[in-house]
């Protein structure tokens, strides 16, 4: 096969390259993304963001193609995505998920016991209420529910 011929995918982070940096905008990617759309090439997203965030964000762009959360924590494909759902996935809530470390409960009891048992002073968006979430990091509100 020759290499003009091969599939082709694009990988995006979010934050400062879809993403505007100050302005969480995408405006400025829509000829990139229209042109994605129109040579059949797959984006995929791929973040430190929440399945959340990356879910909302996927479905407002019209993506319908997996993506990559967490830092690489899990991979999401759209139910039949593929003709067969790769092995080493679950079915949840309409997605295959792969996961590549413990879960968010998990991790959240992890850190309170590392927090109690050090004395450390230390808290997380778990930790925070929406509104808190909000005022340290410049989201909205909805934006920091999500995160």
């Amino acid at each position: 096969m020759s290499s003009s011929h091969r599939p082709l995918l694009v990988f995006s982070d979010m934050d400062g390259c879809l993403l505007d940096h100050f302005s969480y905008s995408y405006e400025s990617a829509k000829p990139a993304l229209e042109k994605l759309k129109e040579l059949t090439v797959p984006l995929i997203l791929t973040s430190s963001k929440t399945f959340a965030e990356l879910a909302a964000l996927s479905a407002e762009l019209d993506l319908g193609t997996p993506f990559i959360v967490e830092n690489g924590a899990g991979v999401i494909i759209p139910d039949g995505y593929f003709s067969v759902m790769p092995d080493g996935l679950i079915e949840s809530g309409g997605q295959w998920l792969k996961t590549f470390g413990p879960g968010r409960a998990e991790i959240i009891n992890k850190l309170h016991q590392v927090r109690y048992a050090g004395g450390f002073s230390f808290q997380g968006f778990a930790d925070m209420s929406n509104s808190e979430v909000a005022a340290c990091t410049g989201l909205s509100e909805q934006q920091s529910a999500l995160a």
